[in-house]
């Protein structure tokens, strides 16, 4: 039988690590189908968003309406582009469209191939409702093809991408929308699991202080005394620790140290192990 001492000093590491597991091994929250492409425009703008799905929600929950609203127009323009691409190249012409590696690539943001004939060109695209910053573009470069969502297409005679600016705009916005959702309600944190790792391990030895005070022991003032100094080292211990779990590189050591101290117990080397050991007072009673 596994002695209560041994669990009593052990549950902190093996707490903890079971809790880093689960957050490691957690799965991505579900997208829908439409979210997959919105998704893929957010990683193609920045490889500062080239994040997990729960990580994009995390991030996205703390920002404020406008960084949002930058955030959805830029997207929904590169959303723009991606499906242009994806509608010409399934259209069964012999037209293909190609991207540009770079989002910010100079004047024109597709280039377009007749397999046909070997003839190569270049285009702009536009999802605006902003009539008159198209034809500043367009007085800008005259030689230039532009493509024009369908509401502006209509409104200007211009060729249309086959594509709805208000529908692009509600595509990102709803991705947005429930990435923020999940950030928000996310609740499988680190921190999150601050309080119940904090109360289960003081319930520990608040239980040997109980049984002592039960059989005479302690006093009835010793025991809550003892009991809230458990409560405040446990406390201690904890935000400590995860404070250090927060910081990337000293957090790959914290966890080396846990691991270590846990298999040094079990392999039955207690005494070698350099444990944090916050209740010796409790050895004298």
């Amino acid at each position: 039988m596994i002695k209560h001492s041994y669990i009593s000093k052990r549950f902190d590491e093996t707490a903890i690590l079971s809790t880093l597991g689960k957050l490691a091994f957690a799965s991505d929250p579900e997208l829908l189908e439409q979210d997959y492409a919105v998704l893929a425009a957010l990683r193609r703008s920045s490889s500062e968003w080239d994040l997990s799905v729960a990580d994009t929600a995390e991030r996205l929950a703390i920002y404020d309406d406008s960084q949002i609203g930058g955030l959805v127009n830029n997207v929904k323009g590169i959303l723009h582009e991606m499906e242009f691409q994806r509608l010409e190249n399934e259209d069964g012409d012999s037209v293909v469209a190609a991207l540009f590696p770079d989002t910010n690539h100079r004047t024109v943001d597709v280039q377009l191939l007749d397999e046909s004939t070997g003839d190569a060109w270049e285009v702009q695209l536009k999802a605006t409702d902003d009539m008159s910053a198209i034809g500043a573009w367009i007085d800008s470069n005259p030689d230039t093809e532009i493509f024009v969502t369908e509401e502006l297409s209509q409104r200007m005679g211009l060729p249309s991408s086959g594509l709805g600016n208000e529908e692009l705009t509600m595509r990102v916005e709803d991705f947005v929308d429930r990435m923020v959702e999940i950030g928000n309600e996310a609740e499988d944190t680190l921190w999150n699991c601050l309080p119940p790792l904090v109360a289960a391990s003081a319930g520990i030895i608040v239980f040997e202080l109980w049984r002592r005070y039960r059989s005479g022991r302690i006093t009835f003032e010793e025991f809550k005394a003892l009991s809230f100094k458990t409560l405040g080292l446990k406390a201690a211990k904890y935000g400590a620790t995860f404070a250090a779990l927060a910081v990337p590189g000293l957090n790959v050591i914290v966890g080396a140290y846990l691991l270590g101290s846990l298999i040094f117990a079990v392999n039955g080397l207690v005494d070698r192990s350099p444990s944090f050991r916050p209740f010796s007072f409790l050895a004298a009673r």
